[in-house]
Formats: C-alpha cells, sequence, structure tokens
C-alpha cells in the first residue's frame, strides 16, 4: 500500500459501514477492513472493470462483508463514512451534491479545487477535523 493510500486509510473513523467511491482496485476499503475500523465495505465505481479488480482483491483477502455497486456516486446508498480519494475536487462536490443521504464522515482527498471543496463542506455543516496536506510522489491534501 502506498503512503497516500495508508494516510487515507488511518483517517478512516471507526464506522459500522464504509462506502469507498470510486474504488478502483479497492484497497482503500480492503485496508480499513483489516485494520478492523469498520465492518461493513460498499465498493463503488463508474466502471465496472475497475469493480471487478476490487472484487478479485476482496475475494483474495477472504473478505465478504461487502458489497459491489458498480454507479456514479454515492446517490442514495446509505453508509456512515465515504471515501472520496484521487478525482478532482468539483467531482468530489458533484458526488455529494447528488447525494441523497449524506454520510456523518467523510474522508476526501481531492486532487485539484481543494479549496472549493473545503467551502462546499463548511457550506454544509461538516466540521473540519482534519485539514492537512502531505508528500508521497507528490503534494496531496487529505480533509
Amino acid at each position: 500500500m502506498t503512503l497516500r493510500l495508508s494516510k487515507i486509510v488511518q483517517a478512516i473513523p471507526q464506522v459500522d459501514t464504509l462506502c469507498d467511491v470510486g474504488c478502483d482496485h479497492g484497497y482503500i476499503g480492503i485496508g480499513a477492513w483489516e485494520m478492523g475500523k469498520v465492518q461493513n465495505v460498499i465498493f463503488m465505481d463508474i466502471s465496472a472493470p475497475s469493480l471487478a479488480k476490487a472484487q478479485n482483491n476482496c475475494a483474495n483477502v477472504q473478505m465478504n462483508n461487502c458489497q459491489f455497486v458498480c454507479q456514479d456516486g454515492i446517490q442514495d446508498v446509505a453508509c456512515d463514512c465515504a471515501v472520496i480519494a484521487g478525482m478532482g475536487g468539483l467531482e468530489t462536490i458533484s458526488i455529494l451534491q447528488n447525494t441523497t443521504r449524506l454520510p456523518k464522515f467523510l474522508v476526501l482527498q481531492p486532487m485539484r479545487n481543494q479549496i472549493d471543496v473545503r467551502k462546499y463542506l463548511l457550506n454544509n455543516n461538516y466540521k473540519l477535523t482534519l485539514d492537512t496536506k502531505f508528500q508521497d510522489t507528490k503534494h496531496y491534501d487529505l480533509i
């Protein structure tokens, strides 16, 4: 697991259900589950091939408390925490705006437009309990 992915997993609070939005390979959800931070993971991606990678990786670690959803964003899926990482900030905001059940916790790692993401969160009654920058192969923001 890269430093970037490890930092994201460390930021996930202890919750029942995590939604890994844009999960790609599923490493974030798997890492949170392996660390005992979550009981259930909903792996979500707009790309069926990416979702298949996550499904295969979950099978490799014998993870069975999971669902796989092929769709664009959270929409009406219920979860306690959502991770949206590796996307642009405007895409992150769009996903949140199109969510009918916003989770209590968000872990966001926008690649661009980080200031817009912060403004959106503060304008929608989220408290920024973590807002940091770190460097792996490049500089990242973690909110």
